[in-house]
Parts: C-alpha cells; sequence; structure tokens
C-alpha cells in the first residue's frame, strides 16, 4: 500500500492522509477513481462523477464551492480542485 492513498478494498471507506497531493491519493480496489477522466473536467463530467445534475453542478461552480477556471462561459475543472471538494465534504 502506498502512504497517503484512501484505499477502499470491497467498497469500504479507508484512510485518508492529507499530507499529499490530493490528486494522486485517491485509490479503488488499486486504481485511481478518476483514471478514466482527463486532467481537466468539465461540467458534465462532473454530473457523470458526482451523479447529480447540470442545475446543481453549476451552483457548486457559481457558489464556488468547487474550485474552478472559467473561459468564455465554459467551466474547468482540475481534478485536484474536486479532490479538494470531496475531501472537505467528507470532513
Amino acid at each position: 500500500m502506498t502512504r497517503g492513498a484512501i484505499y477502499a478494498p470491497c467498497g469500504k471507506a479507508g484512510s485518508i492522509d492529507r499530507g499529499h497531493n490530493p490528486a494522486n491519493i485517491i485509490y479503488l480496489g488499486g486504481h485511481s477513481m478518476f483514471e478514466n477522466y482527463p486532467d481537466v473536467l468539465n461540467v458534465e463530467h462532473l454530473c457523470e462523477i458526482l451523479g447529480i445534475g447540470k442545475k446543481l453542478v453549476y451552483r457548486l461552480l457559481k457558489n464556488n464551492d468547487i474550485e474552478h477556471l472559467q473561459i468564455g462561459r465554459s467551466y474547468r475543472i482540475p481534478k485536484p480542485n474536486l479532490v479538494q471538494y470531496l475531501l472537505k465534504q467528507s470532513a
């Protein structure tokens, strides 16, 4: 096991070491939870990952609950920002 990872074998919650880069610490069964997604996410990716609708995603972004970049009218969310949001929600 790698120090600083969240381990969830068989779907059970594991430990968190907050001293490491959040983008590299989320593992599920030895695999990164977000490895099938690009390093910079969009609104549709957040909908899939979080299992919520676009309206709620836009509300989270507008309220700066999830740190993001806005380029024109589109939002871009680096993976570490999503992981930080998830860790804040679980604390």
